[in-house]
């Protein structure tokens, strides 16, 4: 059976669950392929396209000639690798942000190795969903307090921050920013600052670098206890970890747990021993 006979609504169908490969290879038989194909392959582009200078500007000068392709973003990854010109890679990424008024998530994945000077993300005119800033080095970005990435994108309703930011930096937000915020994923001292006041159901608490007593969740607990949201938390997950070993969690504490989260419909502990290769 020929493909042509088949409605290009099924066609975009199937297309949408190629790999990121196949679909490559399909957007190069035909125009009529490549029109199908090149906006999902443009619907996410990750860390990895991004990580060198000539990438980058492949990808930037597509969505800035082309709005269908830019439309068709949703999704973006800023990463970064050693030792490039990030001057460079910075003005590719201002680019594709100013080209795409679509995107929804925003990831940052900046490299845990390396000094990087502040990054100016100008995010002003997207509506943000989802956001992601899993960062070793928090200097890697502006400053909490005097970034638009969370005071000025009242549409987030997902958050994640793995790295360890002071509680200070983090209260400098008022109550008015992200107030559609329901999924928080960061340390315990974010999660109280930013509890207050906000509609979170769904938290996750990342304990992750030094080493961490299991008697720690318990402290998670008062510290949610002690900044109510304006809906209780419906999922709970708190993730304990020491270096070295495996963490183990006595019975006492798992009834005093199930005792402090009442009202959470769903409480997950993840336990588990680190060492130096893992971070």
């Amino acid at each position: 059976m020929s493909l042509d006979i088949i409605p290009t609504e099924i066609l975009l169908q199937i297309t949408r669950h190629l790999r990121q490969r196949d679909l490559l290879s399909l957007s190069r038989t035909s125009r009529f392929y490549n029109n199908l194909s090149e906006p999902i392959i443009y619907h996410s582009i990750n860390e990895g396209h991004l990580l060198n200078p000539e990438t980058a500007a492949l990808v930037a000068r597509k969505l800035v000639n082309n709005k269908r392709l830019a439309s068709a973003v949703q999704t973006l990854g800023i990463g970064f690798a050693p030792n490039r010109p990030d001057l460079d890679i910075d003005f590719h990424v201002s680019q594709i942000l100013k080209s795409c008024p679509n995107i929804t998530c925003l990831e940052i994945y900046p490299n845990p190795c390396e000094t990087l000077q502040p990054m100016v993300l100008s995010t002003d005119h997207l509506s943000l969903k989802r956001l992601i800033m899993d960062i070793y080095n928090p200097f890697t970005l502006p400053n909490i307090r005097r970034s638009t990435l969370l005071c000025q994108q009242n549409s987030i309703t997902e958050l994640v921050i793995h790295y360890s930011y002071g509680r200070e930096q983090v209260q400098a937000l008022q109550y008015t920013d992200l107030p559609n915020l329901r999924s928080l994923s960061a340390t315990g001292e974010t999660i109280h600052s930013l509890k207050v006041g906000r509609p979170i159901e769904n938290v996750n608490c990342v304990a992750l670098g030094p080493p961490v007593e299991p008697k720690g969740a318990l402290r998670v607990l008062e510290w949610l206890g002690d900044s109510p949201g304006s809906v209780p938390i419906r999922r709970l997950r708190i993730d304990i970890a020491r270096f070295g070993e495996m963490v183990t969690i006595d019975d006492d504490t798992v009834e005093n747990l199930g005792a402090g989260v009442s009202e959470v419909e769903v409480l997950e502990i993840a336990v588990m021993a680190l060492n130096a290769d893992m971070v």
